[in-house]
């Protein structure tokens, strides 16, 4: 697959971009629902939500849903790297998936009839909202699963994110998930993202151990201030006051979701420190 055939599907949500926005991010999030329900919503004027693009697990058909120039309605509140008003500085991608999901989950119906889909689809949402209920009261809930993303799916994704940053000259460390920008609301594109594969096709950044760290100023142990700041430096809007209250730890989680997936306690240990000064010194040297 090298060439993209778009199916227009054109959203009314949407704007002019604001105070002379241009892209430079790119965001990635999961639908948390199947195509058509995804669709339908997407293109939807009572929803006001939108986004530039959505990709469906088969990788073909890619919708193309507001035009570039335009600012797409998929951010909400959010903030990267000093910009709060993400959507007017970006370009969203919905990617269908569940996200994550409670219990047993019902295969997708080959029936296409709307009712039986509806049936369907419900039933994985209500499960969804009684696992989160759970979750808030605090009670284990141990049939939590998050999703993987076909093959198809990346690989349309990989072209597609591609052509966007040569486009638009994007930054590696301005490719980022909606939990990124908004990491006290929203965790799409969830742990199971291939961010580490994308990055090795160009699309995004990935710790390197071989990095030069001549200009690291790492702290001999755990140190949460450090960790504040040298996530606001990468681009998180994070707390600064030396406590790991329940924003930072949501931060934190964004943070290892990305980078970390296997470990996503949002907890501050060495292994999440040397990972992000790999990051920050890798950006320094280049830019000097």
């Amino acid at each position: 697959m090298s060439t993209i055939y778009f199916n227009n599907a054109p959203s009314p949500n949407y704007g002019d971009r604001k105070n002379g926005g241009t892209p430079q991010f790119l965001v990635m999030h999961y639908t948390a629902c199947p195509t058509d329900e995804a669709l339908a919503t997407l293109t939807s004027k009572a929803s006001q939500i939108s986004s530039h693009y959505l990709i469906s697990p088969e990788g073909e058909p890619a919708y193309k849903l507001v035009d570039e120039s335009k600012r797409a309605w998929h951010a909400g509140v959010s903030h990267w790297r000093g910009i709060d008003d993400v959507n007017s500085f970006s370009i969203g991608i919905e990617n269908v998936n569940w996200g994550y999901t409670h219990g047993w989950v019902p295969s997708e119906p080959s029936e296409q009839r709307p009712w039986i889909r509806y049936v369907w689809s419900s039933f994985i949402h209500a499960q969804r909202r009684w696992g989160e209920y759970l979750e808030k009261k605090g009670i284990s809930y141990t049939n939590k699963q998050w999703h993987s993303f076909p093959a198809a799916e990346v690989e349309m994704l990989t072209i597609l994110a591609r052509d966007i940053i040569k486009r638009h000259k994007l930054e590696p460390e301005n490719i980022v998930g909606h939990s990124d920008i908004a990491p006290q609301r929203k965790v799409d594109p969830g742990p199971l993202f291939p961010w580490h594969d994308l990055a090795r096709h160009g699309v995004g950044v990935w710790p390197n151990s071989t990095t030069d760290r001549v200009h690291s100023d790492l702290p001999q142990g755990i140190s949460i201030p450090w960790m504040q700041n040298s996530l606001q430096k990468w681009g998180y809007k994070v707390p600064q006051n030396g406590s790991l209250d329940p924003e930072t730890q949501n931060v934190i989680r964004a943070f290892q979701m990305h980078f970390r997936p296997l470990n996503h306690e949002g907890l501050v240990d060495r292994q999440c420190e040397e990972i992000l000064d790999l990051l920050l010194c890798a950006r320094t040297t280049k830019l000097q």
